[in-house]
């Protein structure tokens, strides 16, 4: 018996269970594999020679339906095919983004909606444009998640480096454009734009 279940944007996490007559061969491997759909070409995913009954599929398909199944090899051959699994990658993009009012011109508020099923181990990253790369730079590294469909309201204020510390990433009288994503350990989402040419003044 197997099971599956999406565990982020582009992976299905799969488990299953270790044949209980194995003959007097052991086993050394297991074979995954998968296929878009119920009706594709089955494929291998490449993930080594493990014992282990568990692994995570990646390099899927955000939004299809995925059929997986695992076959036990040892040196007598492979064994039958497990029953076949269903799962769907789903998106962990932020929706709904919306920006508050400047406060007294040195501070600005952001939202968003947390996409349901979003795993409790990610966390939310804010960046801005640095003007002198051009490129996004995360200026709040942690924001936590707080539930499916909770408002989160990050208060940024000029002259603060992404530590909350004294710093000078925002100058006042510049303009910025601020973007959201998603991250979980190395992996994370597309950057989404917030808001653009917000201001800060009066600093």
């Amino acid at each position: 018996m197997a099971s599956a279940s999406a565990t982020w944007t582009d992976e299905v996490a799969i488990d299953w269970r270790e044949p209980t007559n194995t003959g007097s061969d052991s086993i050394f491997d297991f074979i995954i594999e998968w296929r878009v759909g119920v009706a594709g070409s089955w494929q291998t995913f490449n993930d080594g020679v493990s014992l282990s009954t568990d692994d995570i599929v990646t390099g899927l398909q955000t939004g299809s339906e995925h059929s997986f199944r695992v076959a036990a090899v040892s040196a007598a051959g492979t064994s039958d095919w497990s029953n076949v699994l269903t799962a769907t990658p789903v998106a962990f993009d932020p929706y709904n983004l919306d920006d508050g009012p400047v406060n007294n011109g040195h501070s600005h508020a952001f939202y968003w909606y947390e996409a349901p099923g979003t795993p409790n181990d990610a966390y939310f990253e804010l960046g801005a444009v640095d003007a002198s790369s051009g490129q996004i730079q995360v200026v709040n590294y942690y924001i936590g998640l707080q539930g499916d469909n909770a408002w989160l309201n990050p208060l940024l204020t000029a002259n603060k480096d992404q530590y909350g510390s004294s710093g000078t990433f925002f100058t006042c009288g510049s303009s910025y454009d601020f973007y959201v994503r998603v991250a979980r350990g190395s992996q994370s989402t597309a950057w989404l734009l917030i808001s653009d040419h917000i201001q800060f003044f009066g600093c």
